[in-house]
């Protein structure tokens, strides 16, 4: 329901049940990997480059702490990404247990939520909370760990089809009052490619910004991002061409 195809990941006894399951999809691909932190990462570009959420997974203890490091990457750099965490039965969270550890506790910093599953009746529904809150704005991580006695149990419930998610967007009159000092400045910033804004405008002068220079941007929130760009503009008729082109 979430147009999932691909799941990444290193699987072990306590999601076994989970990867049984899997492999009866004819929809969704499994791409085992050789350490949980890569396949957190493949997650993260995903969710960078499409928008929609990339998918995860890791058995308990040292395989969450090991997805760990690119969890905190995805959910800094605002990329979506759900990951499915295994956890031993219920039965013997309260205790000291093999491998048994806090995951959720770890993961809240560096997430957006994250949830247990106790019950199967709960499943449908904390996995479509999981792909709305990690996709919607700001995009981030979502951790959704499931014991393995839940795991066990059957689910006859249909998945919750996902809503159409309306992107939050700046009040009409702030961005024409941006427009307007845009386009009556001699000089702006935009954090773009060079080539583009040469070819849109066919005037000005593109100068790269230094990095020692007190007015660069720094750095920004999504790496991939091409270095910012000093544009001197002298017709505010490409100018405004060049901002409804954006």
């Amino acid at each position: 329901a979430s147009d999932v195809y691909k799941r990444q990941g290193v699987p072990g006894e306590e999601n076994a049940d989970f990867m049984m399951s899997l492999k009866k999809s004819k929809k969704i691909k499994f791409v085992l990997c050789r350490h949980e932190q890569a396949a957190a990462f493949m997650a993260d570009v995903y969710g960078r480059l499409t928008g929609k959420a990339g998918v995860c997974l890791s058995t308990l203890g040292p395989g969450v702490t090991n997805l760990i490091t690119g969890l905190a990457d995805a959910n800094m750099d605002y990329a979506p990404v759900v990951a499915i965490i295994g956890q031993g039965s219920t039965e013997r969270l309260h205790k000291e247990s093999h491998q048994i550890m806090d995951s959720i506790s770890m993961v809240a910093p560096i997430s957006k939520w994250a949830q247990t599953i106790l019950s199967a009746k709960n499943v449908t529904e904390v996995v479509r909370k999981a792909f709305k809150v990690a996709e919607t704005e700001k995009p981030g991580v979502t951790v959704i760990e499931l014991p393995e006695d839940v795991a066990k149990e059957e689910v006859n419930e249909n998945p919750i089809k996902p809503s159409l998610i309306r992107r939050p967007a700046a009040d009409y009159r702030a961005v024409n009052e941006a427009i307007e000092l845009i386009i009556s400045a001699d000089v702006f910033f935009l954090p773009t490619n060079v080539k583009s804004i040469k070819d849109t405008l066919g005037v000005g002068t593109l100068i790269a910004v230094p990095s020692n220079l007190p007015l660069r941007f720094g750095r920004t929130k999504l790496n991939a991002f091409a270095a910012p760009v000093e544009v001197g503009i002298k017709d505010s008729a490409a100018a405004l061409a060049l901002l409804k082109s954006l």
